[in-house]
Protein backbone atom coordinates (compact mmCIF):
# COMPACT_ATOMS: atom_id res chain seq x y z
CA UNK A 1 0.00 0.00 0.00
CA UNK A 2 1.40 3.38 -1.04
CA UNK A 3 0.82 6.42 1.07
CA UNK A 4 1.07 9.72 -0.82
CA UNK A 5 2.36 12.66 1.14
CA UNK A 6 0.26 15.77 1.01
CA UNK A 7 1.97 18.98 -0.11
CA UNK A 8 3.16 21.03 2.85
CA UNK A 9 3.14 24.84 2.76
CA UNK A 10 5.82 26.67 4.74
CA UNK A 11 7.19 30.19 5.09
CA UNK A 12 10.30 31.43 3.30
CA UNK A 13 12.59 33.60 5.43
CA UNK A 14 13.92 36.46 3.32
CA UNK A 15 17.54 37.43 3.86
CA UNK A 16 18.90 40.89 3.15
CA UNK A 17 22.39 42.26 2.76
CA UNK A 18 23.83 39.28 0.87
CA UNK A 19 25.52 39.93 -2.49
CA UNK A 20 27.38 37.58 -4.79
CA UNK A 21 31.16 37.82 -4.91
CA UNK A 22 32.18 40.01 -7.87
CA UNK A 23 34.27 37.10 -9.24
CA UNK A 24 31.12 35.01 -9.79
CA UNK A 25 30.14 35.18 -13.45
CA UNK A 26 26.41 35.12 -14.06
CA UNK A 27 24.82 34.08 -17.32
CA UNK A 28 22.50 36.47 -19.14
CA UNK A 29 19.02 36.41 -17.64
CA UNK A 30 17.95 34.79 -14.40
CA UNK A 31 20.39 32.75 -12.31
CA UNK A 32 19.06 30.49 -9.55
CA UNK A 33 21.15 29.14 -6.67
CA UNK A 34 20.47 26.58 -3.96
CA UNK A 35 23.27 26.40 -1.41
CA UNK A 36 23.31 23.61 1.15
CA UNK A 37 26.62 24.10 2.98
CA UNK A 38 28.84 26.80 4.44
CA UNK A 39 31.79 26.11 2.12
CA UNK A 40 29.71 26.76 -1.03
CA UNK A 41 28.12 29.79 0.63
CA UNK A 42 31.54 31.34 1.32
CA UNK A 43 32.64 30.55 -2.25
CA UNK A 44 29.61 32.40 -3.68
CA UNK A 45 29.08 35.21 -1.16
CA UNK A 46 32.37 35.51 0.75
CA UNK A 47 33.04 35.27 4.47
CA UNK A 48 30.12 36.99 6.19
CA UNK A 49 29.74 37.37 9.94
CA UNK A 50 26.16 38.53 10.35
CA UNK A 51 23.77 37.26 13.00
CA UNK A 52 21.31 36.13 10.30
CA UNK A 53 23.84 34.10 8.30
CA UNK A 54 22.16 30.80 7.38
CA UNK A 55 22.52 27.78 9.66
CA UNK A 56 23.08 25.03 7.11
CA UNK A 57 22.27 22.36 9.65
CA UNK A 58 18.62 23.43 9.39
CA UNK A 59 18.31 25.55 6.22
CA UNK A 60 19.08 25.85 2.54
CA UNK A 61 20.01 29.27 1.16
CA UNK A 62 18.32 30.21 -2.13
CA UNK A 63 19.00 33.12 -4.44
CA UNK A 64 17.75 34.61 -7.69
CA UNK A 65 20.31 36.93 -9.27
CA UNK A 66 20.91 38.68 -12.56
CA UNK A 67 24.13 40.04 -14.04
CA UNK A 68 24.99 43.69 -13.32
CA UNK A 69 22.76 45.97 -15.38
CA UNK A 70 21.72 49.57 -15.90
CA UNK A 71 18.09 48.46 -16.34
CA UNK A 72 15.46 48.45 -13.58
CA UNK A 73 14.66 44.93 -12.31
CA UNK A 74 12.66 43.99 -9.22
CA UNK A 75 13.16 40.45 -7.88
CA UNK A 76 11.32 38.83 -5.00
CA UNK A 77 10.19 35.46 -3.65
CA UNK A 78 6.63 34.79 -2.53
CA UNK A 79 6.52 34.45 1.26
CA UNK A 80 5.20 30.88 1.13
CA UNK A 81 6.57 27.82 -0.64
CA UNK A 82 5.44 24.20 -0.92
CA UNK A 83 7.15 20.91 -0.27
CA UNK A 84 5.65 18.28 -2.57
CA UNK A 85 7.27 14.86 -2.39
CA UNK A 86 10.97 15.07 -3.24
CA UNK A 87 10.96 18.71 -4.36
CA UNK A 88 10.19 22.21 -3.12
CA UNK A 89 8.23 24.77 -5.14
CA UNK A 90 9.32 28.40 -4.81
CA UNK A 91 7.40 31.17 -6.60
CA UNK A 92 9.26 34.23 -7.87
CA UNK A 93 8.08 37.73 -8.70
CA UNK A 94 10.18 39.21 -11.50
CA UNK A 95 9.34 42.64 -12.80
CA UNK A 96 11.14 44.76 -15.38
CA UNK A 97 10.55 48.47 -15.88
CA UNK A 98 11.54 49.75 -19.30
CA UNK A 99 13.81 52.58 -18.35
CA UNK A 100 17.52 52.91 -17.84
CA UNK A 101 19.08 53.83 -14.50
CA UNK A 102 22.23 55.91 -14.03
CA UNK A 103 24.11 53.35 -11.93
CA UNK A 104 25.12 49.71 -12.26
CA UNK A 105 22.65 47.57 -10.32
CA UNK A 106 23.19 44.00 -9.11
CA UNK A 107 19.63 42.56 -8.91
CA UNK A 108 19.39 39.78 -6.31
CA UNK A 109 16.92 38.33 -3.84
CA UNK A 110 17.95 35.83 -1.17
CA UNK A 111 16.13 33.68 1.36
CA UNK A 112 16.40 30.57 3.48
CA UNK A 113 14.11 27.57 3.35
CA UNK A 114 14.04 24.68 5.83
CA UNK A 115 15.81 21.40 5.12
CA UNK A 116 13.47 18.49 4.59
CA UNK A 117 14.30 14.81 4.60
CA UNK A 118 14.35 13.25 1.13
CA UNK A 119 14.04 16.53 -0.80
CA UNK A 120 16.38 16.60 -3.80
CA UNK A 121 15.29 19.54 -5.97
CA UNK A 122 14.07 23.12 -5.72
CA UNK A 123 11.76 24.19 -8.55
CA UNK A 124 11.47 27.92 -9.19
CA UNK A 125 8.28 29.17 -10.84
CA UNK A 126 7.14 32.53 -12.19
CA UNK A 127 4.36 33.59 -9.80
CA UNK A 128 2.25 35.33 -12.45
CA UNK A 129 2.38 32.66 -15.20
CA UNK A 130 3.09 29.61 -12.97
CA UNK A 131 5.69 28.61 -15.59
CA UNK A 132 8.70 26.59 -14.40
CA UNK A 133 11.78 28.83 -14.62
CA UNK A 134 14.43 26.44 -13.29
CA UNK A 135 14.79 23.14 -11.53
CA UNK A 136 17.91 23.13 -9.33
CA UNK A 137 19.19 19.93 -7.72
CA UNK A 138 20.27 20.18 -4.09
CA UNK A 139 23.90 19.16 -3.73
Amino acid sequence: MLIAAQPRIFNIRRQTGFYLDSKILLTKGQNFLVISNRRDFIRQFGQINKPDTPNFQFDYFIALAMPPTREQWFLDFETRATRAGSYIEVYCNIRYEKHKITYLDHPIVTATIPRFFNVHTVNFYDNSTKKLLASIPIK
